[in-house]
Protein backbone atom coordinates (compact mmCIF):
# COMPACT_ATOMS: atom_id res chain seq x y z
CA UNK A 1 0.00 0.00 0.00
CA UNK A 2 1.31 3.43 -0.88
CA UNK A 3 1.19 6.39 1.17
CA UNK A 4 1.50 9.81 -0.04
CA UNK A 5 3.26 12.79 1.74
CA UNK A 6 2.68 16.20 0.18
CA UNK A 7 4.64 19.37 0.29
CA UNK A 8 3.20 22.86 0.21
CA UNK A 9 5.42 24.77 -2.10
CA UNK A 10 5.85 25.11 -5.76
CA UNK A 11 9.44 25.94 -5.31
CA UNK A 12 10.00 22.74 -3.96
CA UNK A 13 12.07 20.05 -5.22
CA UNK A 14 11.81 16.44 -4.44
CA UNK A 15 13.64 16.88 -1.32
CA UNK A 16 10.70 18.40 -0.45
CA UNK A 17 11.94 21.56 1.45
CA UNK A 18 11.98 25.06 0.26
CA UNK A 19 15.18 26.66 -1.33
CA UNK A 20 17.00 28.98 -0.37
CA UNK A 21 18.98 31.88 -2.33
CA UNK A 22 23.13 31.06 -2.20
CA UNK A 23 23.51 34.29 -0.11
CA UNK A 24 21.38 33.65 1.68
CA UNK A 25 22.64 30.12 2.63
CA UNK A 26 26.15 31.86 2.86
CA UNK A 27 25.07 34.04 5.67
CA UNK A 28 22.83 31.37 7.24
CA UNK A 29 26.49 30.12 8.23
CA UNK A 30 27.09 26.61 6.07
CA UNK A 31 30.03 24.85 7.11
CA UNK A 32 32.62 23.73 5.24
CA UNK A 33 33.32 20.62 4.06
CA UNK A 34 34.10 17.58 4.47
CA UNK A 35 31.15 16.67 7.17
CA UNK A 36 29.88 13.54 8.48
CA UNK A 37 27.03 12.13 10.58
CA UNK A 38 26.22 9.38 11.98
CA UNK A 39 22.54 7.91 13.49
CA UNK A 40 20.68 4.70 14.89
CA UNK A 41 18.33 3.69 12.28
CA UNK A 42 15.14 1.65 13.65
CA UNK A 43 12.99 -0.35 11.73
CA UNK A 44 10.01 -0.19 13.39
CA UNK A 45 7.81 -2.74 11.53
CA UNK A 46 10.33 -5.01 11.59
CA UNK A 47 12.52 -4.40 14.40
CA UNK A 48 16.32 -3.81 15.14
CA UNK A 49 18.52 -1.14 14.43
CA UNK A 50 21.30 -0.26 12.27
CA UNK A 51 23.92 1.60 11.64
CA UNK A 52 23.49 5.27 9.10
CA UNK A 53 26.53 7.41 8.35
CA UNK A 54 26.26 10.47 5.70
CA UNK A 55 29.00 11.78 4.32
CA UNK A 56 29.17 15.46 2.64
CA UNK A 57 31.83 16.40 0.44
CA UNK A 58 30.29 19.39 -0.75
CA UNK A 59 26.59 20.83 -0.49
CA UNK A 60 24.32 21.14 -3.53
CA UNK A 61 23.88 24.62 -4.11
CA UNK A 62 20.08 25.63 -4.35
CA UNK A 63 20.18 26.61 -8.06
CA UNK A 64 20.96 22.65 -9.05
CA UNK A 65 18.04 21.42 -6.81
CA UNK A 66 15.90 24.19 -8.43
CA UNK A 67 16.73 22.75 -11.76
CA UNK A 68 15.94 19.31 -10.27
CA UNK A 69 12.34 20.62 -9.72
CA UNK A 70 12.07 21.85 -12.72
CA UNK A 71 12.87 18.51 -14.76
CA UNK A 72 10.72 17.25 -12.50
CA UNK A 73 7.81 19.41 -12.80
CA UNK A 74 7.99 19.69 -16.81
CA UNK A 75 9.17 16.11 -17.67
CA UNK A 76 8.27 13.88 -14.97
CA UNK A 77 10.30 11.47 -12.55
CA UNK A 78 12.22 9.34 -14.95
CA UNK A 79 13.69 12.68 -16.49
CA UNK A 80 14.15 13.96 -12.75
CA UNK A 81 15.78 10.83 -11.57
CA UNK A 82 18.20 10.53 -15.15
CA UNK A 83 19.50 14.25 -13.99
CA UNK A 84 20.42 12.67 -11.04
CA UNK A 85 22.76 9.88 -12.48
CA UNK A 86 24.30 12.82 -14.33
CA UNK A 87 24.77 15.13 -11.50
CA UNK A 88 28.42 15.37 -9.17
CA UNK A 89 28.48 13.08 -6.27
CA UNK A 90 28.18 15.51 -3.34
CA UNK A 91 28.99 12.90 -1.01
CA UNK A 92 27.89 9.28 -0.25
CA UNK A 93 25.82 7.36 2.71
CA UNK A 94 26.31 3.98 4.25
CA UNK A 95 23.41 1.52 5.65
CA UNK A 96 25.06 -0.83 8.24
CA UNK A 97 27.86 -2.74 7.09
CA UNK A 98 27.30 -2.07 3.52
CA UNK A 99 29.42 -0.61 0.81
CA UNK A 100 28.41 3.06 1.03
CA UNK A 101 27.24 4.82 -2.46
CA UNK A 102 27.37 8.21 -3.84
CA UNK A 103 24.33 11.04 -3.74
CA UNK A 104 24.07 13.38 -5.77
CA UNK A 105 21.95 15.64 -3.89
CA UNK A 106 22.99 16.79 0.09
CA UNK A 107 21.37 20.00 1.25
CA UNK A 108 22.50 21.89 4.70
CA UNK A 109 19.17 24.18 5.82
CA UNK A 110 19.14 25.73 8.59
CA UNK A 111 16.26 26.04 11.04
CA UNK A 112 15.17 28.26 14.14
CA UNK A 113 16.60 25.54 15.89
CA UNK A 114 19.28 24.36 14.53
CA UNK A 115 19.83 22.58 11.13
CA UNK A 116 18.85 20.29 8.77
CA UNK A 117 20.36 17.23 6.28
CA UNK A 118 18.63 16.41 3.58
CA UNK A 119 20.21 13.48 1.25
CA UNK A 120 18.26 12.87 -2.08
CA UNK A 121 19.69 9.59 -4.59
CA UNK A 122 18.62 7.39 -7.00
CA UNK A 123 18.62 4.31 -4.87
CA UNK A 124 20.45 1.10 -5.64
CA UNK A 125 18.12 -1.33 -7.44
CA UNK A 126 18.45 -4.88 -6.52
CA UNK A 127 19.21 -7.85 -8.63
CA UNK A 128 15.88 -9.42 -8.27
CA UNK A 129 13.89 -6.55 -8.59
CA UNK A 130 14.75 -5.72 -12.01
CA UNK A 131 14.59 -9.18 -12.93
CA UNK A 132 10.78 -9.78 -11.73
CA UNK A 133 10.44 -6.07 -12.67
CA UNK A 134 8.77 -5.44 -9.43
CA UNK A 135 6.19 -2.88 -8.44
CA UNK A 136 9.01 -1.21 -6.54
CA UNK A 137 11.03 0.11 -9.40
CA UNK A 138 8.44 2.66 -9.94
CA UNK A 139 9.43 3.91 -6.86
CA UNK A 140 13.25 5.03 -7.44
CA UNK A 141 14.44 7.49 -5.18
CA UNK A 142 15.60 7.75 -1.48
CA UNK A 143 15.67 10.34 1.17
CA UNK A 144 17.33 11.03 4.46
CA UNK A 145 16.45 13.58 6.63
CA UNK A 146 18.39 14.64 9.65
CA UNK A 147 17.19 17.40 12.31
CA UNK A 148 19.78 18.54 14.71
CA UNK A 149 19.15 21.18 17.09
CA UNK A 150 21.16 23.44 19.35
CA UNK A 151 20.24 21.61 22.62
CA UNK A 152 21.77 18.37 21.69
CA UNK A 153 18.69 16.69 20.75
CA UNK A 154 18.36 15.27 16.96
CA UNK A 155 16.49 12.84 15.08
CA UNK A 156 15.66 11.76 11.72
CA UNK A 157 14.00 9.65 9.32
CA UNK A 158 14.81 7.35 5.78
CA UNK A 159 12.31 6.91 3.10
CA UNK A 160 13.75 4.26 1.39
CA UNK A 161 11.92 4.06 -1.76
CA UNK A 162 9.68 7.09 -2.92
CA UNK A 163 8.32 8.32 -6.61
CA UNK A 164 7.88 12.30 -6.84
CA UNK A 165 5.73 14.16 -8.99
CA UNK A 166 3.38 17.50 -8.94
CA UNK A 167 0.12 17.34 -8.44
CA UNK A 168 -2.91 19.42 -10.12
CA UNK A 169 -1.66 22.34 -7.04
CA UNK A 170 2.03 22.57 -7.81
CA UNK A 171 2.60 20.84 -4.76
CA UNK A 172 5.11 18.37 -4.65
CA UNK A 173 3.69 15.09 -3.47
CA UNK A 174 5.94 11.97 -2.39
CA UNK A 175 4.35 8.43 -2.34
CA UNK A 176 6.35 5.83 -0.67
CA UNK A 177 6.21 2.04 -1.44
CA UNK A 178 4.30 0.23 1.47
CA UNK A 179 6.40 1.64 4.17
CA UNK A 180 6.17 3.91 7.29
CA UNK A 181 9.61 6.16 7.13
CA UNK A 182 12.47 4.94 8.95
CA UNK A 183 13.53 6.26 12.15
CA UNK A 184 16.98 7.75 12.98
CA UNK A 185 17.72 8.37 16.10
CA UNK A 186 20.76 9.90 18.41
CA UNK A 187 22.21 11.49 15.07
CA UNK A 188 25.35 12.74 15.45
CA UNK A 189 28.22 15.06 13.76
CA UNK A 190 31.21 12.95 13.69
CA UNK A 191 34.93 13.94 12.73
CA UNK A 192 36.01 13.37 9.25
CA UNK A 193 39.23 11.13 9.33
Amino acid sequence: MAKKLRFASALVAIVGLACVTAATAQEAGVPPTPQQWVGNMVNMQGGGTTRIVVRADSFSPPEEVQNLAAILKEKGQDAAVSAMFKMPARGWIRIGSSLGYQVPVIRYLPTQTGYRIVVVTDRPIQFFEARRNTRSLDYPVGMVIFDLNRDGTSAGQVLPTIKASFDKEGKVELETFGTKPLRVLTVKEEKVK
